[in-house]
């Protein structure tokens, strides 16, 4: 492969992720690009070399990055044919340098050579001979990209000021803007089609009134069939289109939010209950089943109405004054009876959260409840939530309400001013009989739309509320995604020097200094909200300090990119298991060996706990971590991040739950890999005995730290 020079491999790299933004419909911001890749190592001389680097500054974009050796013919059936893929091809000719596929629609692909700056569409054949790719080989390496954050155009970070339910509303819609615009189509034809009743109403009317002639009779009757029947097809593609949207609606937010939820701040969720803020999630399920109302019928009915008001429009000018009457009373029932409407919508989202968040709180503390004085407590609690729900809906309701009695007397008015108005013209030969019966069937038709229209107004509502939500949730501040790839290869050697960390105005550490040498087992002592936990936080990048710094083997822990510093460090803490089985909690995404699993399960003493289970490494476990022991739960904890290759390993007070000698084991097992220059140990604790072990001992006292305790140190 051809060594680029620096400034030709950052050309290059803009030019692909000038490729990846806009066929992930990405809004691209070149500053951005700059910082990300001038983060990265440029001069590189293998394609492993180059796709590394790649997946390095898209990471810090928030692009995922896949690679994997596939075929051509693979990437023509796969279920997406419209995400983007990239292969660097390295063999001399015209075609070299980077290829994006974006698009595959039959046996043809739009390719982009990114490098020369052409687009074409390309036969399978033609690019398999462009990469060199044999028919009877395993295939080459491709690049399969995809948005961490398809949902990023909802952020308020992304516009000027915070954005407002209804705004957010429409940015969410605007990331289906093309299937919207099919489904716009759709139904603007099948409203053409559905008028077409009245207009052959009207002339079977004045056919009739001039004789009893059969064949217009039939020839009418079929075309009206057939109008309507291929209204019917419009119809049911419209609802094809918009389940599709539905659907990807659905799994953009739940790769966002897979995306988003481990990258939030720490200190996002100091004033929130974690699980509470995602349950808003299914308010995308309100989000699916409103819009798609909305969309299908919806917009159906507002193009009905215009239709037929044009129509009523042309058949005299006293119906265009009509028009704008009517018009202008829609105007009045929308805007000035529905004032306010969106703004109680949203507050009774947050009450109904708010009962829901309580119900969380009675499950989870389900034993405080059975307790003297738990149930009248919560009984008491549960009346007052519900109350503020009840007057919070009532409020909306109120509004609602309204607007359906306008809705209703513009219905009654619209019929009998037509049917007045109509009837005097037809008195006075200014209008036939069939245009007078169209004319009424037309204002019935836009009457009942109007009252349909009422109820979807409730649906708009519950809209924009859920969508303001979701909105919550994206707006959660995430960390920093800019810093260097720093590979640490042996234990690390811990220094914080002249560290100061506040919470607002109350100050936890200050000018702290504590050093821990590399391969040692350190342990870190103080009382119940000395800052053990915080300062924990703070080495592991869940925080940042106000003033000081923390080095990592001599780099500032401000340098190191956030998921590269935590594949080198490993913090555990509290029961933090998920569903699924005892190994799966283990590995993780990591290919360990069964046998490297059960020495290290063995070293610390619960090997043949697990063993006696009837699945054993493959038993079930909840996020409660049922059905095993607080105890066993902790070691599962521990084994985990033993197993995780990290060069530092943090504890945050486990071993104080850990009986004695199971405590011992733990301890002599975690001493001997740091003899053995596996990893270094930080332990804290609140009991002195769970640290007896330990090289060094240090002690948070009024907010400094110092060392109480040195063996070998």
């Amino acid at each position: 492969m051809k060594k680029y020079t620096q400034q030709e491999c950052y050309d290059e790299f803009v030019s692909v992720l000038e490729f990846l933004y806009s066929n992930l419909h990405l809004d691209i911001d070149y500053e951005e690009f700059r910082k990300a890749i001038e983060q990265g190592d440029l001069i590189v001389d293998s394609q492993k070399s180059l796709y590394t680097e790649l997946t390095k500054v898209c990471a810090t974009l928030g692009v995922q990055i896949y690679k994997m050796p596939i075929r051509i013919e693979q990437i023509f059936t796969t279920k997406n044919k419209n995400e983007p893929w990239l292969f660097f091809n390295d063999r001399p000719g015209k075609f070299n340098g980077w290829l994006g596929i974006s698009e595959v629609y039959g046996r043809k692909a739009k390719v982009h050579f990114l490098t020369s700056g052409v687009t074409k569409w390309i036969s399978l054949s033609k690019i398999r001979k462009i990469i060199g790719e044999e028919k009877v080989s395993l295939g080459k390496t491709w690049l399969a990209a995809s948005s961490g954050l398809p949902l990023s155009p909802l952020e308020s970070r992304y516009h000027k000021k915070a954005l407002s339910p209804q705004r957010r509303l429409f940015q969410f819609l605007k990331i289906e803007k093309n299937d919207l615009y099919a489904v716009f189509i759709y139904s603007l034809v099948a409203g053409f089609f559905y008028l077409v009743t009245p207009i052959v109403v009207q002339t079977l009317v004045n056919t009739i009134a001039f004789g009893t002639l059969l064949q217009p009779l039939l020839i009418l009757t079929i075309a009206l069939f057939f109008i309507l029947a291929f209204a019917a097809i419009i119809g049911t593609l419209n609802s094809y289109v918009v389940e599709l949207i539905q659907q990807r609606l659905f799994a953009k937010l739940a790769c966002d939010l897979s995306y988003r939820l481990p990258r939030v701040k720490f200190s996002s969720f100091d004033r929130h209950n974690p699980p509470e803020l995602v349950n808003r999630f299914f308010d995308i399920v309100t989000v699916q089943k409103s819009a798609s109302s909305l969309v299908i019928d919806g917009l159906s009915i507002v193009l009905q109405t215009i239709i037929g008001m044009i129509f009523l429009m042309l058949y005299h000018p006293i119906l265009l004054i009509f028009n704008v009457v009517l018009l202008a009373s829609i105007c009045y029932v929308l805007f000035a009876l529905g004032y306010g409407a969106i703004r109680t919508s949203v507050k009774e989202s947050y009450a109904k959260y708010d009962v829901v968040g309580w119900l969380q709180d009675i499950v989870r503390n389900r034993i405080v409840f059975k307790s003297q004085g738990g149930l009248n407590y919560l009984s008491k609690q549960s009346d007052a939530y519900t109350r503020n729900y009840l007057k919070a809906r009532k409020n909306h309701f109120r509004i609602l309400l309204w607007q359906i009695i306008g809705f209703f007397g513009v219905q009654a008015f619209a019929n009998a001013a037509v049917l007045g108005f109509g009837g005097y013209l037809v008195i006075q030969g200014e209008l036939s009989l069939g245009q007078l019966v169209a004319a009424e069937i037309i204002i019935a038709l836009i009457t009942l739309n109007l009252t349909k229209f009422s109820k979807h107004l409730a649906v708009y509502y519950d809209l924009v509320a859920a969508t303001d939500k979701l909105g919550y949730l994206i707006d959660l501040s995430m960390e920093r995604n800019n810093g260097d790839f720093i590979n640490i290869d042996k234990p690390i050697e811990v220094k914080v020097k002249n560290l100061t960390f506040s919470y607002k105005t109350n100050t936890v550490l200050r000018n702290a200094e504590m050093v821990i040498p590399q391969g040692k087992m350190v342990g870190l002592v103080g009382k119940t909200g000395s800052g053990k936990s915080t300062l924990l936080e703070v080495l592991y990048g869940l925080r940042t300090q106000s003033s000081g710094r923390v080095l990592f083997n001599n780099v500032d822990n401000r340098y190191f990119f956030l998921p590269n510093l935590r594949a080198h460090l490993s913090l555990s803490r509290g029961q933090e298991l998920f569903a699924g089985t005892i190994r799966e909690n283990i590995c993780l995404d990591r290919p360990l060996e069964i046998s490297k699993i059960n020495d290290v399960l063995y070293e610390l003493g619960i090997l043949d706990f697990i063993q006696k289970m009837p699945d054993g490494l493959e038993t079930k476990v909840t996020s409660l971590g049922n059905p095993l022991s607080q105890g066993l739960t902790y070691c599962i904890v521990i084994a985990r991040a033993v197993l995780s290759g990290a060069r530092l390993i943090i504890i945050d007070q486990l071993l104080d739950s850990i009986d004695g000698d199971l405590r011992k084991k733990i301890a002599d097992y975690l001493k001997s890999c740091c003899e053995e220059g596996l990893f270094t140990v930080l332990i804290s604790a609140y009991n002195l005995d769970s640290l007896q072990d330990c090289d060094l001992v240090y002690e948070i006292v009024d907010e400094k730290i110092q060392l109480i305790e040195g063996k070998n140190g």
